[in-house]
């Protein structure tokens, strides 16, 4: 980032234009923003965005001005003042042009709201500044997919140890299953305990889409200054427990420590086989039938081929399972889709015992409610826990009662707090994170 003032000479002749190089301060993940209104008049305000960010002991600061005089800055470079004597309290002072009064403002950059004092000549202002939600942020690479993910760095000191979550299949940014935000509720918890947190945004990605991302969110991670590289988890949910079991399986050199939630304990295909068997009655022919078209969309055969095995399946699936029912032609041509589609294959054939037979020297933390609506919580867990077991992992399986897929209870809509808490002591506890050291 390059910064400069402009010292006029005589009106004949040139200026002088002083460049000084510096850190760029927006976009920088360690940085905070306060935003705020200042009020000039009666009639008008202008809208103030500060962004702040310390680094070797000093702090730098870009400020955005709208309304001022109908123009705008952006990212404009001011100077901070502070000593010892300040207590915390920042003096930003702001550049105006010749024969205008000087502006500053000064206020401690902790909390997320904070009053600051707006100074102009001799007119003052108190405003409330609010910190801002994190942006998402970008990654973008020569020949790769752009990227976007939610960061959020707590107010402590740099390096921070950082936590990468992965939410269930289809989500949102906030890893909403059932109303419950559970990647919101756990970034909220971990970032309260002083780490940073970084949620993969990519809803609509197959499953190899976000196991490729999150592998290269990790190599940012790693090289980033902000963040300390011997502090690093990975933490999913759902489907997104099998893609941080993937990673820490394959690039286990970059993670400290796992926690899967609600993590399946088998493939697509068997859960499914669970599910018919616990249906009741006879339910042999209806196994049977799922067995041969999910056999046929395994090996890729021709749509014919499939169609038949659908069309011998979709009756018992929508006796057993449906609560709406397509037309039968319909569910069918539904059915033939999924068979045909890779990402479908993938899940039914993707095994997590498999990549978590392969993690090697990381603790892995496995949370289970026992009233999930997607799997039979238990019996997937104790899955999980016989592989482990026989293949010397550092698991340690919890079975929590009462909790759904979210880890939430009934329909209160929130994720349990007593999981959330214990999820992110057990992080702290996993990468000897000691109590936040917060920056005056």
């Amino acid at each position: 980032f390059m910064a400069g003032t402009i010292r006029r000479g005589e009106a004949s002749g040139l200026g002088v234009f002083h460049v000084v190089r510096r850190p760029a301060i927006r976009g920088n993940p360690a940085a905070m923003t306060y935003q705020g209104t200042v009020p000039m008049s009666e009639a008008h305000t202008i809208d103030l965005a500060v962004h702040l960010l310390s680094q070797d002991g000093q702090w730098l600061a870009e400020v955005d001005l709208s309304g001022a005089e109908g123009s705008a800055l952006r990212a404009y470079p001011v100077a901070v003042r502070t000593d010892a004597a300040s207590d915390g309290v920042l003096l930003l002072e702001y550049p105006t042009g010749p024969g205008r009064e000087p502006v500053s403002l000064a206020f401690e950059p902790a909390g997320s709201s904070v009053t600051a004092l707006w100074t102009r000549g001799r007119t003052q202002h108190l405003i409330n500044l609010t910190r801002a939600g994190s942006p998402l942020q970008r990654l973008e690479a020569l020949g790769e997919p752009t990227l976007t993910a939610r960061l959020v760095i707590p107010e402590t000191d740099a390096p921070h140890p950082l936590v990468l979550l992965v939410g269930e299949a289809g989500t949102d940014l906030d890893g909403t299953v059932n109303g419950t935000p559970v990647l919101a509720a756990l970034a909220d918890s971990l970032g309260e305990r002083g780490f940073a947190t970084l949620r993969l945004h990519m809803q609509d990605g197959t499953f190899q889409d976000r196991r490729r991302a999150v592998r290269r969110w990790m190599e940012w991670i790693v090289a980033n200054d902000a963040f300390d590289a011997r502090k690093l988890a990975v933490l999913g949910h759902g489907e997104g427990a099998s893609i941080a079991l993937r990673h820490a399986a394959t690039f286990g050199d970059d993670v400290a420590a796992v926690a899967i939630v609600s993590a399946p304990g088998m493939s697509g295909r068997l859960l499914v086989e669970d599910r018919i068997e616990k249906s009741g009655g006879d339910f042999e022919p209806a196994l049977a039938a799922w067995r041969t078209f999910v056999d046929y969309a395994m090996h890729d055969s021709h749509e014919e081929a499939i169609r038949i095995g659908a069309a011998a399946w979709i009756p018992h699936r929508q006796q057993q399972f449906d609560g709406e029912r397509l037309p039968m032609d319909a569910a069918i041509d539904h059915a033939v889709q999924l068979a045909m589609d890779p990402s479908w294959r993938y899940r039914m054939g993707n095994d997590p015992r498999m990549e978590l037979a392969r993690v090697r020297g990381m603790p892995v933390l496995a949370m289970q409610g026992d009233h999930s609506q997607s799997f039979d919580g238990p019996r997937n867990l104790t899955a999980l826990s016989e592989t482990a077991d026989s293949r010397g992992v550092s698991f340690e399986p919890r079975l929590l009662p009462g909790l759904d897929h979210a880890l939430a209870s009934g329909a209160s809509g929130e994720m349990d707090l007593a999981a959330r808490e214990a999820i992110t002591q057990w992080l702290a506890e996993q990468l000897q994170l000691n109590p936040p050291n917060v920056s005056p």
